[in-house]
């Protein structure tokens, strides 16, 4: 049977909850994004800071850690977001389009 929300059989939600445990989905959490763009710009600046690059998401979902990457790069590592290209790879159609939306703010840097 296939499913129409990616790998996940049922829709997107903040949090799964079974049997009273609640399991926090790293992907929308800001700190955990703002983490890997922290990464992100340090590798930028070590690659001798590119005036292009390209970071490449596959699974990206509805584009939350997307979103957190690309706002913590542009307000404080300016040089690094200027210079990047964040790519998502969404096989849900529905994921995709919600990320599209979530990240149109970010113009040409986001490719959905």
């Amino acid at each position: 049977m296939p499913c129409s929300f990616g790998f996940s059989s049922r829709p997107p939600t903040p949090a799964h909850t079974t049997n009273d445990i609640v399991v926090h989905l790293p992907e929308r959490s800001v700190l955990f994004a703002a983490t890997f763009a922290r990464y992100y710009a340090k590798l930028h600046q070590e690659l001798g800071s590119p005036t292009e690059w390209t970071i490449v998401e596959v699974g990206a979902g509805e584009g939350y850690f997307a979103a957190g990457v690309l706002e913590t790069l542009q307000r404080r590592f300016p040089k690094a977001f200027s210079a990047t290209r964040y790519i998502i790879d969404e096989v849900s159609v529905d994921s995709q389009s919600r990320a599209e939306q979530k990240l149109a703010r970010f113009g040409e840097q986001a490719d959905c």
